[in-house]
C-alpha cells in the first residue's frame, strides 16, 4: 500500500454478481446468472480512474 501510495496509483478489484429469473410462456422458469470482475486504478492525487478492465460470465439455467 505504502509504495501504490507513493506511486499515485491505487489498485483495487471489484467482483460481484447478479441473478435474473424469468418465465417463458408461464412453465419454464429460467434463471441467468452474470459475474461481473473489474480491475480499477484509482489515481488519488486528483481523484480520477485510469483506464480500466472489467470482464463478464453469463449463465443460464432452465426450470
Amino acid at each position: 500500500m505504502e509504495t501504490a501510495l507513493r506511486d499515485g496509483v491505487v489498485p483495487f478489484r471489484v467482483e460481484g454478481e447478479a441473478r435474473t429469473r424469468w418465465k417463458v410462456a408461464g412453465i419454464v422458469s429460467v434463471d441467468q446468472w452474470t459475474c461481473l470482475a473489474c480491475q480499477l486504478r484509482f489515481f488519488w492525487p486528483n481523484g480520477t480512474v485510469l483506464p480500466f478492465r472489467c470482464s463478464s460470465k453469463s449463465k443460464f439455467l432452465f426450470f
